[in-house]
């Protein structure tokens, strides 16, 4: 059995567009950045997500799982990682300005939190910095609004890895009292 992950990137950027999703305008697209051959959303207002930054909050949490005798068995670590993630929230458009203090004063309120858990995966809001404008220059060499807003998650990941468990052990006794000769 290779090595699994049980939260992978694609998942938690759906669950924080998903929270997106509930707190902007519905005419507004919300798509990942950096994804080549993908033109900028036709739309006048849209927001574009980066993951830029992961960084290991704690030790491992290590437990360990053995159901060899049920089905399906499962002789398994699993290896808990807790890790923040910064992924930066580019809001571009007429109305970034106020998209960009919505999402900013939202993901610091309780509200976040309940709309993570209810998006299904362990994934939970930690921070989200003052929204700063950043001027952006399209194709054509025109200047557009852009606000950013870097948002802290904590994402809780488990990587499960084949473990070897003993049915039986053969314990084997040996003389202590005797001497071996150099």
């Amino acid at each position: 059995m290779p090595a699994s992950i049980s939260l992978t990137e694609t998942q938690i950027m759906t669950a924080l567009r998903a929270v997106l999703a509930g707190i902007v305008a519905p005419s507004v697209e919300i798509i990942r950045a950096e994804i080549n051959r993908v033109p900028e959303p036709i739309g006048p207002n849209f927001i574009l997500m980066t993951p830029i930054h992961r960084v290991r909050l704690a030790t491992n949490i290590d437990t360990f799982t053995d159901t060899r005798l049920t089905a399906p068995p499962v002789a398994a670590r699993d290896s808990l990682a807790k890790t923040e993630i910064t992924i930066q929230i580019d809001v571009h458009g007429p109305a970034s300005a106020d998209n960009a203090t919505i999402i900013s004063t939202l993901l610091r309120d309780e509200y976040a939190a309940q709309a993570f858990a209810a998006a299904g995966y362990d994934v939970a809001p930690l921070h989200a910095e003052d929204p700063r404008q950043v001027p952006f220059i399209n194709g054509e060499q025109g200047y557009e609004m852009r606000w950013i807003v870097d948002v802290v998650l904590e994402a809780n990941i488990v990587v499960r890895t084949p473990q070897d468990f003993a049915d039986e052990v053969f314990i084997q006794t040996v003389a202590s009292d005797i001497v071996y000769l150099p």
